[in-house]
């Protein structure tokens, strides 16, 4: 086979079939070591569960795991609704100004436009009040 050099090191077939996404992995295998486990959770690690964390070699045959400990990722909910109504939702956006949104009717031969702009009105009739008071 021939080997070319990859940065100070020789690519050989072994290093080719440790390519993944595009890096290469060492394999590396450490035989009769001590490895402590610092985990978030108590107990014993299940089976295929990978952990992200960093690894430290302690002394000649010691080494310690510490998992990091990450929150989950939750952005916080943008535009919070004020009030839920049948016809109009009232939202709040982040400088603290409220807006209405309309819920989406369903049309009948009994309801139509004109009454779900009716109705829509009334709400907001009713909620004005409320909402300017919670202000306050």
């Amino acid at each position: 086979m021939k080997k070319k050099a990859f940065k100070g090191l020789e690519k050989t077939q072994s290093y080719m079939s440790s390519i993944f996404a595009g890096e290469f992995r060492f394999p590396n295998t450490e035989l009769c070591v001590d490895l402590k486990l610092l985990t978030c959770q108590p107990g014993r690690l299940q089976t295929g569960k990978s952990l992200h964390g960093i690894i430290a070699r302690d002394s000649y045959d010691h080494f310690t795991f510490v998992e990091k400990a990450t929150m989950a990722n939750v952005p916080p909910k943008r535009n919070p609704i004020v009030y839920s109504g049948m016809y109009v939702n009232v939202h709040k956006n982040d400088e603290g100004m409220l807006y209405p949104t309309f819920n989406r009717p369903v049309y009948s031969k009994n309801f139509s436009f004109r009454k779900f702009c009716h109705k829509a009105a009334r709400e907001l009739r009713y909620v004005a009040p409320l909402i300017e008071e919670m202000n306050r």
